[in-house]
């Protein structure tokens, strides 16, 4: 399973895939802390891109939302 890859449909119109990072993200789910992930960055929000134990999950942040 690739983190990165994102499909152009789950994209806005105007939205363009910038630079991405991948590695271990601290995210805290049940017991577990540490996820293999990658962070997608656009030129309208950031995608966290987490492997949870075989099972994708995303999560989108606004670059409004992002505040440190």
């Amino acid at each position: 399973m690739s983190l990165i890859d994102i499909d152009e449909s789950e994209l806005y119109p105007t939205e363009k895939i910038g630079p991405a990072v991948e590695g271990t993200i601290i995210y805290k789910v049940g017991e577990q802390t540490h996820f293999k992930g990658a962070y997608i960055t656009t030129n309208e929000r950031m995608i966290m891109s987490v492997d949870m134990n075989g099972e994708p999950y995303r999560r989108v942040f606004s670059y409004q939302d992002i505040v440190q």
